[in-house]
């Protein structure tokens, strides 16, 4: 039929998916030949939701089957996804973290933070130095999660990361992850991260003091030098060999 769906005959696994077939036989019923020859199943989707009076069968069909939606859109901000929640990905990180933010509702703030923290981890993770394009966007997520933790009062979400931070990069964590120390000065140079762990000063809701914050970044994590070996005993001059037992004669 004119317009099918291109799904009809899905296959996983070897046979056809349950609800493939059923959905592809009353797809093929809405509209028209002519209608389903230009139009979508998204494009029905969006006229319904632009206008809530129309009864759109294919909204029906596709919550019958649990069906769910990712909508992303140009800042790459990802809506849906099964939970209909919001969704941060690597594209823009920043700006998506800010939309959620903005949202004012306690539990997007608090998924958006999350979701923050796992995205700066990773592009951190992957980066090869510190002012590679990844770092660069790894910091820039830092710099934005330290702001949003200030002004929403959770500096303990931002503490905590750091102190993570700072035990995984410099080889605290007991893990065998190489040293990332050149990762953590840059840290401690960037004017927006040199201030360290969110202050009391900063935050009425922080138990850090100011000197306790700066103090943490200047706190050297580097392992002491071993001790040097203790100089072997010197030896007797040759002919000068002492005999203990010389006092027994």
């Amino acid at each position: 039929r004119g317009g099918g769906p291109p799904w009809a005959s899905e296959q996983r696994g070897g046979a056809a998916a349950p609800a493939a077939a059923a959905l592809a036989r009353h797809l093929g019923r809405v509209a028209t030949t002519q209608v389903r020859a230009v139009g979508s199943w998204a494009g029905n989707l969006a006229l319904a939701a632009a206008h809530p009076a129309l009864p759109s069968d294919v909204a029906v069909l596709l919550v019958g089957v649990g069906a769910s939606l990712t909508v992303i859109d140009r800042t790459g901000l990802r809506r849906g996804g099964g939970g209909g929640g919001l969704r941060i990905d690597s594209g823009r990180p920043v700006e998506c973290f800010w939309q959620m933010v903005s949202t004012g509702e306690s539990a997007v703030l608090l998924d958006a933070m999350a979701q923050m923290r796992s995205c700066l981890l990773s592009l951190l993770d992957k980066a090869g130095r510190p002012d590679d394009p990844a770092a660069r966007k790894g910091f820039d997520c830092l710099r934005a999660l330290r702001s949003a933790c200030i002004k929403e009062d959770e500096p303990d979400k931002y503490n905590e990361l750091l102190k993570s931070v700072k035990a995984q990069w410099l080889g605290e964590s007991g893990d065998a992850a190489p040293s990332r120390e050149p990762f953590w000065r840059a840290l401690c140079e960037d004017s927006a991260l040199s201030a360290g762990l969110i202050s009391s000063s900063e935050n009425d809701d922080s138990s850090v003091s100011a000197a306790e914050a700066r103090a943490f970044l200047r706190e050297s994590s580097a392992p002491a030098p071993a001790a040097a070996p203790a100089a072997a005993a010197s030896k007797p001059a040759d002919g000068e060999e002492e005999d203990d037992y010389d006092d027994l004669e």
